[in-house]
């Protein structure tokens, strides 16, 4: 696929998943959240990686992706991923951002199939969080 084309894609993809989430986070009574979710990938330091990456070619441009992806992480606290970075309480998120990410995951539910918990049971292992946050995360999504 040429850049535009990969660009274009990306960009509809990116709707498309704001839109979702724009729902989810709304019904959380997350109105901030629900308009400035993820914006930071439309800033050029993500969104080209992200979308060569997803449409070009995932073996040229692993590299830039992870780069993206750890830039994504360190903008966007509703990422479990944030903590581990930024925080001085490894893996403790507040309720408010587990909240915006259990909203996430259910918009990537509903592009990808299966349900926010089905995610989280997947995943969960890998999810280094403290346990009082893993009990809020599961609060939140059942």
């Amino acid at each position: 696929m040429n850049k535009l084309k990969a660009y274009l894609h990306y960009f509809y993809y990116i709707l498309k998943h704001k839109f979702f989430v724009f729902i989810s986070a709304w019904r959380e009574g997350l109105y901030k959240e629900a308009f400035t979710h993820d914006l930071s990938k439309f800033l050029p330091s993500e969104f080209f990686p992200y979308a060569h990456y997803f449409y070009v070619d995932k073996k040229r441009y692993q590299k830039d992706f992870d780069i993206a992806v750890k830039k994504h992480y360190k903008r966007n606290s509703h990422h479990w991923q944030h903590s581990i970075q930024h925080s001085l309480d490894i893996g403790y998120m507040t309720d408010k951002e587990v909240r915006h990410m259990v909203a996430d995951w259910n918009a990537m539910a509903k592009t990808k199939g299966g349900t926010a918990y089905t995610y989280y049971q997947m995943k969960k292992d890998q999810i280094n969080v403290t346990e009082t946050t893993h009990e809020k995360i599961l609060n939140f999504i059942m």
